[in-house]
């Protein structure tokens, strides 16, 4: 059964990735220091950008994608997509499988992962880029990026391919200090597996490949290609006896501040949620236009706004209704199953207590004597499935040392599927875990006593500001703003943003 990645996973987190050989870099860096492709027989121009610290081409892509896709079973990896394309090429997936999606834009690098419930994650090295809008509104984009990024535009094409060589594998990204590390010599290794026809070869393959170069004319007739010696995806990713020095420190810095330079840069779009929405367009009640083909340029989305709106529902529903642990269990049942709530994060939350509350009760006659008939094991079986993703956030954020239920609310209300894949919470514990100056991480953090509250039906009988905050959805968001709307104080006070406490001394 699926499961989160254990905290030790990345606390003692083993390569990911096999280590090369030093033969490959030795012959790497010859190749990069010749003054021409031509003093290096068997070698491609596009090879020799390679290993020269250039970007990588088209070409050069699709032929280590081919060397890919035959160790990805059960996930389908496109060819190259235009960025200008990638509407029309999603609405030609097969929806019944995972599929990754290379997407060339305008020189760099991204990649998508559309999921059989029609989500879509999107992945880009590059901070400053945009989500792109698609064409169909049926479609989900969530940006998701919780991965490393690149430090030179130059690298963009090695970390997408870095990240499609792990995330089909199901294995997570690597942390940001490690895959900068590891990138140092992903030109090499790729130079060595192109030559040899496949991942991870061993140091015979790769001196026989380098023989067969400098006698073209005999390995142009020769067909031969030694059995691979891949080993065991599994088995590597277990082997705890690799280096563990480049883990970074997952002390946690609150201050969402210290991750831009400038204080006035908006704050970084990675995390669960959806991106390239028109204006208002995740507001519910009216319906939006239809975007046109073209890609469209997005409206950077806020993760606090998405909390916030959560939140400020959950708030007005906990004044009128109380829910708890201590439930029927069918009525949990219907509340988790229907729309019947006009709060998300309750749907969110009895979906949990339904999960906790049925998987006691076991086999069928208890099932029976519970509900008093009004339930069976299929049906209860069958919410229970669906209830897991919300159960697997509660653990990731009491792993986090998070109050239990605020990671509920990360999750963006606007869905095709009102339950995510259970991939969400591994993405949502590694981004939080590998990076803890994320401000998702001070987001939730002050979310927590506001959301305790709403659970323990322990409002203030006053009034508060996240009441009021549908009627101010509309308005600037800065950091100030959301700590104001977030406290569980009636006579809270508007503080002085970040950006400008330093003038204040």
């Amino acid at each position: 059964m699926w499961g989160y990645p254990a905290r030790e996973h990345y606390t003692h987190q083993p390569d990911l990735i096999a280590p090369i050989q030093q033969s490959c870099i030795d012959y790497a860096e010859r190749i990069a220091n010749s003054s021409s492709p031509v003093e290096s027989p068997g070698v491609s121009v596009a090879q020799w950008d390679l290993v020269r610290g250039k970007a990588v081409d088209k070409e050069l892509v699709e032929s280590y994608l081919e060397l890919l896709r035959p160790r990805t079973p059960g996930v389908t990896i496109t060819t190259i997509i235009n960025e200008s394309d990638l509407g029309n090429a999603l609405t030609q997936l097969n929806h019944s499988e995972r599929t990754i999606l290379p997407i060339q834009k305008r020189g760099e690098w991204a990649f998508a992962i559309a999921y059989p419930d029609a989500s879509i994650q999107w992945y880009d090295s590059n901070p400053d880029s945009m989500i792109p809008a698609l064409a169909q509104s049926s479609l989900y984009v969530s940006t998701n990026w919780f991965g490393p990024q690149h430090e030179r535009n130059e690298d963009s094409g090695l970390f997408v391919l870095l990240g499609i060589r792990l995330l089909a594998r199901t294995l997570p990204h690597l942390p940001q200090d490690k895959a900068l590390s590891v990138i140092k010599t992903f030109r090499p290794r790729m130079l060595a597996e192109l030559l040899c026809g496949r991942l991870d070869p061993s140091e015979a393959d790769f001196q026989t490949a380098i023989s067969s170069q400098l006698e073209p004319e005999s390995a142009a007739n020769s067909g031969h290609q030694p059995e691979s010696s891949f080993f065991d995806d599994a088995n590597w990713a277990m082997d705890a006896s690799r280096d563990h020095s480049n883990i970074p420190s997952a002390e946690p810095n609150l201050d969402p501040s210290q991750t831009r330079t400038d204080p006035h840069e908006p704050v970084p779009r990675h995390g669960v949620v959806p991106s390239g929405a028109p204006p208002g367009a995740l507001m519910g009640g009216q319906p939006q236009p239809k975007p046109s083909p073209k890609m469209l340029q997005p409206r950077p989305m806020d993760e606090r706004r998405e909390i916030l709106r959560l939140l400020s529902r959950a708030a007005a529903f906990s004044r009128i209704s109380r829910l708890s642990d201590k439930s029927d269990i069918t009525l949990l049942c219907s509340y988790s199953n229907r729309q019947v709530i006009s709060s998300e994060f309750h749907r969110r939350y009895t979906s949990v207590l339904f999960h906790n509350a049925s998987t006691q009760l076991g086999n069928s006659a208890n099932i029976t004597r519970a509900t008093n008939g009004k339930l069976n094991e299929t049906t209860v079986r069958k919410t229970q499935s669906r209830c897991l993703v919300w159960k697997k956030l509660c653990e990731v954020g009491l792993d986090l040392n998070l109050y239990e239920f605020v990671l509920l609310c990360v999750i963006p209300e606007q869905s095709p599927n009102r339950d995510p894949p259970l991939e969400v919470a591994s993405d949502i514990y590694c981004r939080l875990l590998n990076y803890p100056r994320d401000p998702l991480l001070y987001y939730v953090t002050k979310a927590s006593d506001l959301c305790k509250a709403i659970v323990e039906n322990t409002l203030h009988p006053r009034s508060l500001m996240i009441e009021l905050y549908p009627h101010r959805e509309g308005e600037e968001m800065t950091d100030a703003d959301y700590d104001m709307f977030t406290s569980t104080d009636p006579h809270v006070k508007r503080g002085i943003p970040r950006e400008k406490r330093q003038s204040y001394g």
